[in-house]
């Protein structure tokens, strides 16, 4: 299970890395934060900040990740696309290997607590037999059949 997830996942990664592209883009904004509110993080756990770039002489503004602590004019590094749109970065090998780590461990958790739950099952299972055996037993305790018990 780890080792399909992380295959499928580098080949994502490397599908996105070869119809993708970097470029420098121009962070227009200072990251900011709602009122009262740490900055805007994005789900890299990046600042997320408002960029242009110009991608075969076409140019592009949106909201990019800009790493912690960016600043208004600052040039950073972002991915896009063959239409020149922001895309997110591929992933790295650490990230794929997190990621099939994370599979794993569920598929194992996931089959461990399958099994239990069987157990648990076939045990109550046995036990309703079981009581029903002794139900029985107890109730036939003395009458012998065919005799009167006088």
């Amino acid at each position: 299970m780890g080792t399909a997830t992380y295959t499928r996942l580098t080949d994502q990664a490397h599908q996105a890395a070869t119809s993708g592209q970097q470029v420098p883009a121009a962070l227009l904004d200072d990251p900011r934060p709602p009122m009262g509110e740490p900055p805007t993080r994005g789900p890299t756990g990046q600042d997320q900040v408002r960029a242009r770039w110009v991608v075969d002489g076409a140019e592009h503004t949106g909201i990019v990740d800009s790493g912690v602590g960016a600043r208004a004019g600052q040039t950073v590094t972002v991915w896009v696309d063959e239409d020149g749109n922001y895309m997110q970065a591929p992933n790295t090998g650490t990230d794929n290997a997190i990621g099939a780590l994370g599979a794993a461990l569920g598929f194992l958790v996931l089959g461990t607590v399958g099994c239990g739950l069987l157990l648990i099952g076939f045990h109550w299972l046995l036990d309703k037999r079981h009581r029903a055996q002794w139900q029985r037993e107890w109730q036939s305790l003395g009458h012998t059949p065919g005799w009167s018990i006088s």
